[in-house]
């Protein structure tokens, strides 16, 4: 899966609040390039031991032997009557251990199915309701809502982005320090494109509400890039993207936040 960025946003930098325009000019100087993450690692979940933790009295269900689901999960060939069984017994469960692994079956066979719209309820819900402490889960969540380019989907995007960062821990060595610059890079672009809608609609209809909202927006950018461009710096990853965003949100060359706190930036010797 590929996300392709943003339209220019150098008129941005005019419009907002008289700062100074000229510094980012062209698409090309503007324009985020594509982030291409490759899930397969993450959608590898079901392996011959992820239902080692039921007890074969658990893993006799309703619906069947879960364990027999797992193939067919993994090639996204579980049938609709299956899947509604499952769905029943997620409902039904107690325990959270078998709630997990039902939950990760039916999310395998979604994202094989490319039933992206079942896999983010999926998701989601998974997160709420079973395991709010699954780093890899937000990453991939926030990453797909990132990918669909709907500004109303952004503020989601951005939250998911925030609990992957409160999860990092979970995370080692270069891995750790990959998912925390992505996870500040998913961030980023979520609030630059709600910035990038707020401020249409203000060129539409330059009402005060549209202003102080597309304002709003603008330093939630700011924040973000700031962080990103702190956690870039510290870990000695690519910093020319954070950069570029920095200098989009303020109207200034260089860093856009060297106060920011650094609660959530991560470090890479965590």
């Amino acid at each position: 899966m590929r996300v392709w960025w943003l339209p220019a946003m150098a008129c941005m930098v005019a419009a907002c609040s008289g700062r100074r325009a000229g510094l980012l000019t062209t698409p090309e100087e503007t324009t985020p390039q594509f982030v291409d993450i490759d899930l397969t690692l993450e959608y590898d979940l079901l392996n011959s031991g992820l239902l080692s933790e039921l007890t074969p009295e658990e893993r006799r269900t309703e619906c069947g032997d879960l364990a027999m689901f797992e193939p067919a999960a993994k090639m996204g060939s579980l049938d609709d009557p299956t899947i509604d069984c499952l769905l029943t017994l997620l409902d039904d469960t107690q325990r959270l251990t078998g709630k997990d692994k039902i939950s990760r079956v039916l999310l395998v066979d979604a994202w094989e199915k490319n039933d992206r719209h079942r896999w983010e309820s999926l998701a989601a819900r998974h997160l709420q309701d079973i395991d709010q402490s699954d780093a890899d889960l937000a990453y991939q969540l926030s990453y797909y809502l990132v990918s669909t380019g709907n500004p109303d989907r952004m503020g989601e995007a951005m939250y998911w982005a925030e609990v992957g960062l409160e999860r990092r821990d979970y995370w080692e060595g270069q891995t750790h320090v990959d998912r925390t610059f992505h996870l500040h890079k998913f961030r980023t672009f979520s609030a630059l494109k709600r910035w990038a809608f707020v401020e249409s609609e203000v060129k539409a209809n330059p009402t005060r509400e549209r202003q102080e909202r597309a304002e709003a927006a603008r330093l939630d950018v700011r924040v973000a890039a700031g962080e990103w461009q702190a956690y870039a710096r510290a870990s000695r990853m690519p910093i020319v993207e954070p950069q570029r965003v920095c200098e989009m949100a303020t109207g200034l060359p260089g860093p856009c936040a060297e106060d920011l706190s650094s609660r959530r930036l991560g470090s890479i010797d965590e």
